[in-house]
């Protein structure tokens, strides 16, 4: 199944299902946890009943889908977060993140310093050259 979409204001009642499936729900758990009676759900599920947008996505946040726009496609099973790829990101990598890129951004500090450093002159003889072509290029000879 595809992620449910989270932008629409006309949940799914196909992905309503879904979603109460991924959640390992039957739907008399389903309803009890949204506070309706069960046969209330089985009419919104049959669509003889309108699916309203809170109990729609709470029953896909409790599927393992994240519900924002911005997490399309991401979900949460297992302790994981998955990718839309499949893959999954144990909290233990996601920690590792924050050190991988302070790591980088020493890299880049260093390789930066390096840089500089090879542009800076190296000696007081080439140092000193350098003032003097600066100075000739000042007097303009």
């Amino acid at each position: 199944m595809a992620p449910p979409r989270f932008d629409t204001l006309q949940p799914d009642i196909n992905d309503l299902i879904e979603a109460r499936h991924a959640a390992g729900l039957d739907q008399a758990e389903a309803a009890k946890v949204c506070g309706i009676s069960l046969r209330r759900w089985r009419d919104i599920e049959k669509g003889r009943a309108k699916l309203p947008l809170s109990i729609y996505r709470l029953m896909v946040a409790l599927g393992g889908w994240i519900p924002d726009a911005a997490w399309y496609g991401w979900r949460i099973s297992k302790g994981e977060l998955w990718s839309p790829e499949n893959f999954p990101y144990r909290p233990s990598d996601l920690y590792a993140l924050h050190w991988y890129r302070q790591i980088i951004q020493e890299l880049r500090v260093k390789r930066r310093d390096r840089q500089v450093q090879a542009e800076a002159p190296t000696s007081k003889v080439e140092e000193n050259a350098q003032a003097e072509r600066e100075t000739a290029r000042r007097s303009g000879t």
